[in-house]
């Protein structure tokens, strides 16, 4: 694995996330395919919001609809 073959691959994920140029995320990401390795570090780094479950159906507010009535 090469450096320019990184950019290269974040360059590729930038592309499909309808964006010009790579940012951390990219890069972070395009290293991680490339050796099958994550550290904590990147870990952390996600592009899903935080506590958000996104198997779990949203939850009513209790409220009824439009009329009004509380």
């Amino acid at each position: 694995m090469t450096p320019q073959l990184v950019e290269e691959r974040a360059r590729e994920i930038a592309r499909s996330d309808g964006r010009e140029q790579p940012n951390d995320l990219d890069l972070t990401r395009a290293r991680e395919e490339l050796t099958g390795a994550t550290s904590s570090s990147e870990k952390s780094a996600t592009r899903e919001e935080p506590g958000r479950d996104w198997g779990m159906p949203l939850v009513s507010s209790g409220r009824e609809g439009s009329d009004g009535a509380p």
